[in-house]
């Protein structure tokens, strides 16, 4: 079996494995190749590269940056337990949070209705001190949160080898 390659814009866009090459529209460039090259990589015409080993050190940060806003986006809109029960606290639920501290600020009292709802949408009840309590828990859970993305974000940027960059544990130490 032979190994064959499509190639556009210099980058694998299709492999395929044939004993001989099927003729296909001209407008198609097709190139020999081997078992260890993937989609993906590029082709300079004579050889293929894998595109993960001509990342640059900042971009292989950069990437890797990227994945801490990405978990931390994730661990807030996973939600909050709180009492045994989850709720929201994505950044829709923390301006409704933000709104009722307003409220509460301002001296109005019940401005949640006597009543808080959980991610799955089971009303619990609340008295004002209660629903205070609980927002800034919220917040503070939130704020951890932030805070564990800065500590990844500092420590990733401290490092200067690809290698130790690609392997760095971003899943540690979070809320």
């Amino acid at each position: 079996m032979a190994y064959f390659a499509r190639i556009e814009d210099d980058v694998v866009v299709e492999l395929l494995q044939a004993d001989s090459l099927p003729e296909f529209h001209p407008s198609l460039t097709w190139v020999d190749s081997n078992s260890a090259v993937y989609e993906g990589w590029a082709y300079d015409g004579n050889s293929f590269t894998d595109p993960e080993s001509i990342k640059t050190v900042q971009e292989t940060k950069d990437e890797k940056l990227q994945d801490v806003s990405a978990l931390r986006i994730a661990k807030i809109d996973s939600g909050f337990t709180y009492n045994s029960k989850v709720y929201q606290i994505d950044s829709e639920a923390q301006k409704d949070m933000t709104a009722i501290m307003v409220q509460f600020a301002l001296g109005n009292s019940n401005p949640h209705g006597g009543e808080w709802r959980t991610s799955d949408n089971e009303a619990i009840p609340m008295t004002d001190s209660e629903v205070q309590i609980f927002i800034q828990s919220a917040f503070a859970h939130v704020v951890l949160i932030k805070q564990r993305s800065w500590y990844h974000k500092e420590q990733i940027n401290l490092l200067n080898a690809k290698q130790d960059i690609t392997d760095y544990d971003i899943e540690t130490g979070w809320p």
